[in-house]
């Protein structure tokens, strides 16, 4: 798999495939209103799914019926977290948590 990595302050976006967003502060990290406009179109229903990524607790943000989408497998995400996703997605560490 290639992937084409892109870092700008706490954000890092992963391209190939469907797109990835990985964010590690408050700041920065997407209101819902953001999310569902990234993870799945405007009005989208986002599902927060979490895993644990070194030892801590993180958190996803994915279209809650993507599979219904047929969305394409992120594999990035999918190999990051441990659970098979489908579509754009939002990975949340540390500070960037939604609470």
């Amino acid at each position: 798999m290639n992937l084409h990595i892109s870092y700008r302050e706490s954000h890092m976006s992963i391209g190939s495939g469907p797109d990835t967003c990985i964010y590690t502060e408050k700041e920065a990290a997407p209101d819902l209103k953001e999310a569902q406009k990234f993870v799945g179109g405007e009005g989208s229903t986002v599902e927060m799914l979490r895993f644990l990524h070194k030892g801590k607790t993180a958190q996803m943000i994915v279209d809650e019926d993507g599979r219904a989408k047929d969305f394409e497998i992120n594999k990035f995400a999918t190999l990051f977290s441990g659970i098979e996703v489908r579509g754009p997605v939002i990975i949340l560490l540390g500070k960037a948590h939604w609470r």
